[in-house]
């Protein structure tokens, strides 16, 4: 139903430690915002409510919340209370189509938590003669509670039902009872044949489960069949049971085998549907990483496969495109270089063009020296993408990878290509700095003589504070107040410090103006800053943005990134200052301070 939350005044302090729920089914709960309690809250339904009976059966197969502690002890309460009627009347409604799927469901769930448990034949025959699928489901999901030996038979036979949400569940019975290679119990043929005819069925989940379940069947009772599916005529079967294959697989005959089916499939992938193609890419892609023939010659698979793959590429939809440069970079295929190149176009997401380099810069030998030098030239955008602190050390080992494949001439000539980048940009910075800094107030900035109570009331409830907003000002707000230094917001700044992005819309006013006049009240575990004394006596202070064994990562107040040997630390501790400044909000005018939170109010773009 529709609730309604709001603050309760009448309530000085929370009933109890935390979050609960009272017996009439309010839920209470303390609504905090950076550490500070900002009040106690109630939660209950909005109108007139109709209480479902808490008498007999009513209040079983209504009960709310049956799996919580309170709802087992309401459960319990109506048993005792219901004495000899109470098995009776539960499996009356279970029975019942006049009640709804969730009721029924209910009744057997009663049953099995509470008592008498349901023997084989009950449940067998709820699973076979009852109509609705939800609690057919139900009662083959209890029937995984048996042992195999005891219940094989029945769930291969619920393998077909003609819902498939209880075919689902029939599998799942299967292996929750405890379906297994083991020699001690080979289950019915039947159980191998059904879950080889519905491992191809459209549903995702269904052809999971059949093929968890199927991966616990004795290889020999459904091998031949999975390797002779046909797959033009059941592709979904062909390639489901193929990974059946994979995921059991034990020695190289076995990989070779394998990839001999791949290769006979190969042959029709001019053919398939983009799902059909999707999956025989992850099959593939499995079926190498988990090849037990060491240093097996695949050549045969590459020669039918690749050519075939690569004229699907591009395709119209980009998951397809992903998953084409995966594979044909990891077969060596030196004709897809020139194709993957153009498809790492300036129209592309910056996550495709990543991606685009991180397949090609594997593929080893083929290149033209054009190809290399337009790779090379890729970076020059590359090392300009925004993202989290990770971001810059991501694009840095893709360059150190991409070298790999250069000449040691062209490898000198790309490695000044870059300096050069990098000069050019700290160039920029500092011309913006300067150019920014010239707008900045002169003087002292009038907000120094304003208290925090008095800026917070002018944010939260004068008129001009939500004026339109500049947000082109509050953006050079943003990069001169040094915020972009350890801050990203959409496509703005650097990681190490908190991602800006979606801050106003977890923090009032009030919140963020605390953060920039007091960042150390604050400071989350996170971004706790450390202090460390080097072997040359010499000391910095900051964020940790990154750590190995052997290096650590450091981003200093003044936003530059320090990557320090571990080796040369003498000594380490934290601080309980924040690495963000004090005293930001005294470079802003009053008029630069609304437009900061209102761009941050905008929101990324």
């Amino acid at each position: 139903g529709m609730y309604r939350v709001r603050y309760d005044s009448e309530l000085e302090k929370p009933p109890l430690d935390g979050n609960y729920v009272e017996e009439d089914g309010e839920t209470y709960f303390i609504a905090t915002a950076r550490g500070e309690t900002r009040g106690v809250y109630r939660v209950r339904a909005d109108g007139e409510v109709v209480k479902p009976s808490r008498e007999g059966i009513q209040s079983v197969i209504n009960q709310p919340m049956p799996r919580s502690a309170w709802g087992r002890e309401q459960i319990r309460k109506a048993k005792k209370s219901m004495g000899n009627d109470w098995p009776i009347e539960l499996m009356s409604s279970v029975l019942d189509d006049s009640l709804t799927s969730e009721q029924r469901v209910r009744a057997l769930e009663a049953l099995q938590v509470h008592g008498p448990t349901l023997t084989v034949k009950e449940l067998a025959d709820i699973a076979s003669a009852v109509e609705d699928p939800m609690v057919r489901a139900a009662a083959i999901f209890y029937l995984g509670t048996h042992d195999i030996k005891k219940v094989d038979k029945i769930l291969a036979k619920h393998l077909s039902d003609g819902d498939p949400f209880v075919q689902r569940r029939a599998a799942e019975a299967l292996v929750r009872a405890g379906l297994s290679t083991s020699s001690l119990h080979i289950p019915p043929q039947s159980v191998a044949d059904g879950l080889v005819k519905w491992i191809g069925t459209d549903d995702r989940h269904v052809r999971y489960a059949m093929r968890e379940a199927l991966t616990r069947v004795p290889r020999v009772m459904w091998e031949e069949a999975v390797l002779e599916a046909d797959i033009v005529e059941h592709p979904r079967r062909a390639l489901e049971g193929l990974l059946a294959l994979v995921h059991v697989q034990n020695h190289p005959t076995d990989s070779n085998r394998i990839f001999q089916r791949l290769h006979e499939i190969g042959a029709h992938i001019d053919t398939m549907n983009r799902e059909t193609l999707l999956s025989f890419l992850r099959v593939a892609s499995l079926a190498y990483i988990r090849d037990r023939a060491e240093d097996a010659d695949r050549s045969t698979f590459v020669e039918i496969a690749a050519p075939k793959l690569l004229a699907r590429f591009p395709d119209g939809d980009a998951i397809v495109n992903r998953e084409l440069q995966v594979m044909l970079a990891h077969m060596q295929y030196a004709d897809a270089i020139g194709p993957i190149l153009a498809y790492l176009s300036p129209d592309k997401t910056q996550e495709e063009q990543i991606h685009t380099v991180y397949c090609l810069r594997v593929i080893e030998e083929g290149w033209t020296k054009e190809q290399r030098d337009q790779l090379v030239a890729w970076f020059d955008y590359g090392r300009e993408i925004g993202g989290a602190a990770s971001m810059a050390g991501y694009i840095n080992n893709l360059w150190d990878a991409t070298l790999e494949i250069l000449p040691e001439d062209e490898r000198e000539v790309a490695e000044a290509r870059k300096a050069e980048a990098l000069r050019k940009r700290q160039e920029d910075a500092v011309a913006l700095m300067m150019e920014l800094e010239e707008e900045a107030p002169r003087g002292i900035s009038e907000l120094a003589q304003m208290s925090f109570s008095e800026l917070s009331e002018y944010l939260e409830y004068d008129p001009m504070a939500y004026r339109k907003p500049n947000l082109g000002l509050g953006e050079k707000v943003f990069i001169r107040s040094r915020c972009a230094n350890c801050h990203v917001f959409g496509s703005v700044g650097k990681g190490g410090g908190p991602d800006l992005s979606t801050v106003a819309s977890r923090f009032r006013r009030q919140d963020l103006l605390e953060a920039i006049m007091y960042p150390s009240k604050i400071v989350s575990d996170q971004y706790q800053t450390v202090e460390l004394v080097l072997d040359d006596f010499s000391d910095v202070t900051g964020m940790v943005a990154g750590e190995n064994d052997n290096i650590i990562t450091v981003i200093t107040i003044d936003g530059q990134r320090m990557e320090i040997e571990k080796n040369s630390i003498e000594e380490r501790t934290l601080s309980d200052k924040s690495g963000m400044p004090e005293g930001l909000i005294q470079t802003m005018s009053l008029g630069e301070l609304v437009a900061l939170i209102q761009y941050l109010e905008h929101g990324a773009e």
